[in-house]
C-alpha cells in the first residue's frame, strides 16, 4: 500500500485510526509528540502533497525509555498498514553483528549471505513498515548514519541490487543518554554566570543539541540530525520548566539507570585481524551511490600491476573495433595509487559491471589457498571476507575471483605461460591457445569474441 494511493473516501477513516491512538496508553513521555508528528506526516502523504522522496517521517527521542518496550510500534504498524507485525527492530538485529551495515543493507556480493533478514530485505518485503532503532548510542555511529540516509533518501539499497523505495516507512529512533541539569543547559553558549537566565523553548532545544553534539559528535553531527524530521524534546522541556519551578536546577534533567543503556566505546579488540577488518568495514561502511553502469561488451580484469599496460593496449584495440569496454582504471577513475578508494567502491561497482558485460577477459587469473587464522573457524573466515568458497574449496578472498563468479562468459589470459583459454569450457582439460606478444593475443581475443557473437564474423 502507498499512502499516495489511498482513495479520498478512505482518508478520513485512515487518519481516524491514528488519531484514536491514546498517547497515555503507552507509558512514554514523548508519545504525544511522536504521534502528533506521525499524524501530521500522514495527513500530508494521503493528499499527495509530499514534496520529496523521503521516508514518511523520522524522529529521534532523547529519553530513558525505549520504544520496543511499549506496544506503540505494533499499534502504529496496525493503524498505518493494517499489520502489527510490520515492525523491524534494528537494535535486536545489530546485536552480535560485528559489521553493522551488514545487518542493514546486507553483506556485499561475494560474502556469505546474511543468516537473518536485513533491514533492506524487510523493507523490500514490506513496502510500508515501522523501523525502530532503540539505543542508537550503543552501536557504531555508522548504523545511525545508514538509517539517517534511509530516512532522508526514502530508499535503501539491498547489497548488489537496485534501490528499494522506503517512502512509506516510519523511522523511529531513541537515544538513552544523560541530559545535564537545568543550570548547565541554561549556561550552554552563554558567558559564565552563577544564575543563568531561563531559556525559552527554542533556546532550550538548541542548548540541548549543543550539549549532545559536544559529547556525541558523530551521533549528533549536522549531517545526521538534518536527515531526521525532528528530535523529540518536548518532554525534556516540560522537565526543564518543572525543575526551575521546584528549585532543582542542579539535578540532571535525564538520568539513565538501566545498565542495558550502554554507550558505544569504539571497536573492540577481538575479531578479524586489523587489515581484514579495515577492508570489510571500508566496503560495508560506504554508502552505495547509484553507479551509472551501462551494459558493456567486454569487462577487462587484472590482478597484477604488471599487466596494466598490456590491458590498456587491449582495451584501445577493442574500442577501435567499436566495442564498449569496462576497465577499472577508466570506468571507476581509480589508479594503482588509490587502494582505499578501491576498497570503498569496488564491490558495489564491479558486481553490477560484470553482470552487465557480455564477457570478461581476465589476466593472470588464479586462486590462492586460504591460510587459516588462529582462533577463527572457516565459516567465520568466509563471513568476515578473509576467504571464499569456490567449487567447495576454500580460497583466499580476491576481487578477481568475485568478478569471475559473476561473469556470463570468461576468457583467461595467462601471461606467464603465454596461453589463453575459455573459462566456461572444460575446467579439467581447458583448450589452451598459445600466443606470443600482443598481436597474437589480440587475434585470440577477437576470435573468441566472434564465437560469442559479440564481434560480427567477417
Amino acid at each position: 500500500m502507498s499512502f499516495d494511493s489511498i482513495p479520498p473516501s478512505d482518508r478520513r477513516a485512515f487518519i481516524g485510526r491514528l488519531e484514536a491512538l491514546d498517547p497515555a496508553a503507552f507509558g512514554l513521555p514523548y508519545a504525544e509528540e511522536l504521534l502528533a508528528n506521525i499524524i501530521s506526516a500522514a495527513r500530508i502523504a494521503v493528499t499527495g502533497m509530499r514534496i520529496s522522496d523521503r521516508a514518511l517521517t523520522s524522529t529521534i527521542a532523547i529519553t530513558d525509555r525505549t520504544l520496543w518496550a511499549s506496544s506503540l510500534p505494533a499499534k502504529l504498524a496496525e493503524a498505518l498498514f493494517g499489520a502489527p507485525d510490520r515492525v523491524f527492530n534494528v537494535r535486536s538485529r545489530l546485536e552480535g553483528e560485528p559489521f553493522v551495515n551488514a545487518a542493514i543493507t546486507g553483506p556485499p556480493p561475494g560474502f556469505e549471505p546474511a543468516k537473518r533478514e536485513t533491514l533492506a530485505q524487510f523493507i523490500q518485503r514490506n513496502a510500508g513498515c515501522v523501523v525502530v532503532f532503540d539505543d542508537v548510542q550503543a552501536f557504531d555511529p555508522s548504523a545511525l548514519e545508514a538509517v539517517a540516509n534511509l530516512a532522508d533518501s526514502g530508499s535503501i539499497s539491498p547489497s548488489g541490487l537496485p534501490p528499494v523505495s522506503a517512502r512509506d516507512v516510519v523511522v523511529l529512533a531513541t537515544m538513552r543518554v544523560e541530559v545535564p541539569s537545568a543550570a548547565k543547559i541554561g549556561a550552554e553558549g552563554r558567558p559564565p554566570s552563577s544564575t543563568p537566565a531561563p531559556l525559552d523553548g527554542k533556546a532550550f532545544h538548541a542548548a540541548v543539541e549543543v550539549s549532545l553534539r559536544s559529547r556525541f559528535p558523530r551521533y549528533f553531527s549536522t549531517w545526521v540530525v538534518s536527515r531526521f524530521r525532528g528530535i523529540l524534546m518536548q518532554h525534556l522541556w516540560r522537565d526543564y520548566e518543572r525543575a526551575l519551578r521546584e528549585g532543582r536546577q542542579k539535578e540532571p534533567l535525564l538520568r539513565i539507570t538501566d545498565p542495558a543503556a550502554t554507550v558505544w566505546e569504539g571497536r573492540k579488540a577481538h575479531g578479524p585481524p586489523p587489515a581484514a577488518r579495515d577492508l570489510v568495514n571500508d566496503v560495508l561502511g560506504a554508502i552505495p551511490a547509484s553507479l551509472p553502469v551501462k551494459r558493456c561488451d567486454v569487462f577487462l580484469s587484472y590482478r597484477q600491476q604488471r599487466n596494466a599496460a598490456q590491458v590498456q593496449r587491449l582495451a584501445q584495440e577493442l574500442r577501435a573495433r567499436g566495442l564498449t569496454v569496462w576497465l577499472d582504471a577508466d570506468s571507476l577513475g581509480l589508479g594503482p595509487d588509490a587502494p582505499e578508494q578501491v576498497k570503498r567502491n569496488l564491490i558495489a561497482a564491479l558486481v553490477t559491471a560484470v553482470r552487465e558485460s557480455r564477457c570478461t577477459i581476465a589476466f593472470a587469473a588464479g586462486l590462492e589457498p586460504y591460510l587459516p587464522v588462529a582462533g577463527m573457524s572457516n565459516e567465520d573466515a568466509v563471513r568476515h571476507g578473509l576467504a571464499m568458497s569456490v567449487s567447495g574449496t576454500l580460497v583466499k578472498w580476491s576481487w578477481q575471483t568475485l568478478e569471475l563468479d559473476y561473469s556470463q562468459n570468461a576468457f583467461i589470459v595467462d601471461d606467464t605461460t603465454r596461453h589463453a583459454y575459455d573459462f566456461r569450457g572444460s575446467p579439467a582439460a581447458p583448450d589452451l591457445k598459445a600466443f606470443d606478444g600482443d598481436a597474437e593475443l589480440l587475434e585470440l581475443v577477437v576470435d573468441y569474441l566472434h564465437r560469442l557473437g559479440i564481434l560480427p564474423t567477417q
